[in-house]
């Protein structure tokens, strides 16, 4: 028999041999997304072109055997191209992650303990099957590995012989940090303060979302989707470590408001305080104001108009622009103003000495994506814009379904004197990754 064959047997013949004997059938879990402890970012449907997912349940407070864990690395090794073998942990870096990492498992994060909590975990040490494609999933125990001799009996008791080994060593888990977060949020007092302040500057009218944030029946009805997003870490946009919440500037949302929310939403999304007579803080969102929020700019530079079809891919967009200056200028701070917000992804403005053409010596400007479109430098900086320099920008269009128009402008604004310290953007870019058609 082949190994894909017996590999697609491992997969399917797992739906009907959990742990416990009564129960054929698997159990569903929604998509998730978690940082591992190298920081790489794992989501569970992004290996469904995989026959399955091993996920070994690794308890900090439980003496984990290394033999287990040694051999079972090695078994999945044969299987690691289609069923990958990853841990999860509550969020402790601690030495049983640094031995799973040093044995090349990757480690899954689950500061939250919601994703303990959603696969009904009570013991570490337990090894589940996951079906990215069917978001199913099921504990293995060693029965199931008899079900392997139809096709090799040295590697069904390898596996047996594991599963033996974790089973042991199995201990109730700590109380996870999800547990100790508010059950049952109150819309007006939790929920509604931290999509005010998280999510509207783009979710609200006129923003660069397709949907606003403008009362609770609105949040109600996309409910589903903000849990999908926040358990997927799609939004807020990044996927940024909770540990880096001190960058300014961060689209960020912390681990407790993340929970607060998917609470609030699994008990139903209600809002019992509006019954009673309560304001809704959604209503209060003004819409996204017109004009330049820097007040007028000392110089606008205004763009090529463009023509966003309703679907498809839109290749990136380049334009150049002469700036017309006499004299060299000091820039305080800059501001885009894009003349449809929902359909620019994002935009990055260079400059370019007259003499060069095509991408040659750009040099970073500006940069824009929805929520950051102004920035004004702190005293004492600004940054250098030359009388010999053109203006070029790359910009980055996605459809919507409707066919609209965008013009994009840049704002600038001046200082007269040269500052204490000057700005540099340098650009980082490796030229040399090429990811082949099919590859992750």
């Amino acid at each position: 028999m082949s190994i894909n064959t017996a590999i697609r047997l491992f997969a399917i013949t797992a739906s009907y041999l959990l742990v416990s004997p009564s129960n054929a059938q698997m159990n569903h879990l929604g998509d998730f997304a978690l940082l591992d402890s190298k920081g790489q970012f794992h989501q569970l449907t992004r290996y469904s072109d995989m026959d399955g997912v091993l996920l070994y349940v690794n308890q900090d407070n439980c003496e984990l055997s290394d033999w287990a864990v040694s051999h079972l690395a090695s078994f999945t090794s044969n299987f690691r191209d289609s069923i990958p073998l990853l841990a999860l942990n509550n969020g402790s870096l601690t030495r049983s992650v640094e031995r799973l990492s040093d044995r090349n498992i990757p480690v899954l994060l689950d500061e939250s303990g919601y994703i303990f909590q959603a696969l009904n975990l009570s013991k570490g040490g337990a090894l589940l099957l996951l079906d990215p494609a069917t978001l199913e999933y099921g504990e293995l125990s060693k029965e199931f590995a008899g079900a392997l001799r139809i096709f090799n009996v040295a590697q069904s008791n390898q596996l047996k012989a594991i599963l033996n080994a974790i089973e042991p060593v199995s201990c109730e888990l700590q109380t996870q940090p999800f547990q100790e977060y508010q059950q049952n949020p109150s819309y007006i007092e939790d929920v509604a303060p931290i999509l005010e302040s998280r999510c509207s500057y783009c979710h609200r009218e006129g923003g660069s979302t397709p949907w606003a944030m403008s009362d609770h029946r609105m949040i109600q009805g996309w409910a589903p989707m903000i849990r999908e997003a926040l358990l997927t870490q799609r939004m807020p946009p990044g996927q940024i470590d909770a540990d880096h919440e001190r960058f300014d500037g961060l689209s960020h949302i912390t681990t407790g408001e993340r929970i607060t929310l998917i609470n609030w939403i699994d008990a139903g999304a209600l809002g019992e305080e509006l019954i009673k007579g309560g304001e809704d803080p959604l209503q209060s969102i003004e819409p996204y104001a017109d004009g330049w929020q820097l007040g007028e700019p000392d110089q606008i530079y205004t763009f090529d108009e463009q023509s966003i079809p309703a679907t498809g891919d839109v290749d990136y967009i380049w334009l150049t622009l002469e700036t017309g200056l006499v004299r060299d200028k000091w820039v305080k701070g800059y501001e885009f103003d894009v003349g449809d917000p929902s359909v620019v992804h994002h935009a990055r403005i260079f400059t370019q000495g007259k003499s060069y053409t095509g991408e040659q010596e750009l040099k970073d400007f500006a940069a824009y994506a929805p929520g950051k479109s102004t920035i004004f430098y702190p005293d004492g900086i600004a940054q250098h814009f030359s009388s010999n320099d053109r203006l070029v920008m790359q910009i980055h269009y996605i459809t919507n379904g409707k066919l609209t128009k965008d013009q994009t402008r840049l704002g600038l604004h001046y200082v007269d004197n040269p500052p204490r310290q000057t700005l540099s953007n340098p650009i980082t870019v490796n030229e040399s990754i090429y990811i082949p058609a099919g590859d992750r």
